[in-house]
């Protein structure tokens, strides 16, 4: 008679366990968080970035101030939320941006569906296409290139 007490603890720590894990597992994928926040690095220590247009191969180093300020500037702050599918994030990219910090880091920003390798949704109430088109037209990444 004394066991169902036992087997009710058992069910309910199994539960709890089962909720709790889940949990984990699902936060990234249901919060969205910011660029920066994903990375932990609120982008000030940027000291190189180097883009390359997916389409045609063109690539291009930043190393002013100004132009760095301005690219962590449009980014650092786009909210994301993991995806459930993780399939290759190399393939099919547009425009990706490795920035490099003074303390030797590198943040890795396949634009549109990726952050430092782990696939990424990237927020719908902004339009990244148009960023990704401003990006790559002002730094003459759209350019076709000369073979």
């Amino acid at each position: 008679m004394k066991k169902k007490p036992v087997i009710v603890t058992i069910v309910i720590v199994a539960a709890a366990a089962i909720l709790i894990g889940g949990g984990i597992y699902l936060y990234p994928h249901l919060v969205e968080r910011t660029v920066s926040q994903v990375v932990d690095n609120d982008m000030t220590d940027v000291i190189k970035i180097e883009m390359q247009n997916g389409n045609n191969g063109n690539t291009i180093e930043l190393t002013d101030k100004e132009s760095i300020d301005e690219i962590t500037a449009l980014l650092k702050d786009v909210k994301v939320r993991k995806c459930f599918n993780q399939w290759d994030s190399s393939a099919g990219w547009s425009l990706r941006i490795t920035m490099a910090t003074d303390k030797d880091e590198e943040i890795d920003l396949s634009v549109g569906q990726a952050v430092n390798g782990e696939r990424y949704e990237y927020d719908d109430s902004m339009d990244m296409s148009k960023t990704i088109d401003y990006i790559k037209d002002k730094y003459g990444l759209n350019d076709v290139p000369l073979y």
